[in-house]
């Protein structure tokens, strides 16, 4: 199976007091931690090999986590971040197989439905980047944003704040990256600043050079990046995946529709 590498550094500046705290991947979200809960998703669909990437100043605690979490079936690498992503991710290189297939994910976003089942792609060298279909036209203009030519086909991968796409798909940051990437990633480092680089650069340098990737948008996820989105994490968690009793079940679900509103007039993403 391919491996997975997760990036888990996200510190909780929106997130008040919780955030000053503790990191975004400790977060519990309906009493599972957020962290363990994509390891587990990861483990189910048959995903045992993962790299996870954190700051130093967690690796203590994500070491304590990880123990926690463990066993003969698993295969779990710590390694520290690096000043820049550019150079984190050579790190991360360098234990994975030579120029095959990973799977990147965020350590900070939850997933109401496990992603890592049917991650499926062309042969070849280019990426399927994980997203979901954008209930707010408003959010097309936030950046983070994967541009739709047609059904399937990436036009371009917006990094920055935009009003010129017209049909597209929230990114998760999630991908499952196709062979020769880090080749591109370091003909992509000579012309772009380290201290500017994101995701989103080396996935439409791909997509250009490649013309090959897609997309899988019906992946349901919120990135955690205030109180409502923790919020509205769990009203969804007990709402999906919970055996609960219908009519407190639909409680709940309105309830999340109530704080998603909430959070897309307040100019967020979800």
């Amino acid at each position: 199976m391919k491996p997975v590498v997760i990036l888990s550094g996200g510190v909780g500046s929106r997130m008040e007091e919780v955030g000053k705290l503790i990191p975004k991947f400790l977060l519990p979200v309906n009493s599972e931690i957020l962290l363990l809960r994509t390891l587990r998703q990861a483990h189910e669909a048959g995903y045992d090999r993962v790299i996870i990437c954190t700051k130093e100043e967690y690796s203590e605690e994500m070491t304590n986590l990880i123990d926690h979490f463990e066993n003969e079936d698993k295969k779990i690498d710590i390694i520290i971040s690096q000043p820049t992503l550019v150079d984190s991710l050579r790190e991360i290189e360098k234990l994975l197989p030579v120029q095959k297939e990973f799977i990147l994910v965020l350590g900070d976003i939850f997933y109401v439905d496990n992603p890592f089942l049917g991650l499926m792609k062309k042969e070849g060298s280019g990426d399927l980047l994980v997203g979901k279909k954008i209930l707010d036209e408003t959010e097309l203009t936030r950046g983070g944003v994967i541009e739709r030519e047609y059904e399937g086909k990436i036009k371009r991968v917006v990094k920055k704040p935009t009003t010129e796409i017209k049909q597209g798909v929230r990114w998760s940051g999630m991908a499952l990256c196709g062979e020769n990437f880090f080749l591109d990633l370091d003909e992509l480092a000579i012309n772009i600043a380290p201290s500017q680089f994101s995701l989103e650069d080396i996935f439409e340098y791909r997509n250009i050079k490649y013309h090959n990737s897609q997309i899988k948008d019906n992946t349901d996820f919120v990135n955690i990046n205030s109180p409502y989105h923790h919020i509205y994490a769990n009203l969804m968690a007990l709402a999906y995946n919970n055996p609960i009793d219908e009519k407190v079940k639909n409680v709940v679900s309105l309830c999340a529709v109530e704080i998603r509103d909430l959070i897309l007039r307040s100019g967020q993403q979800l």
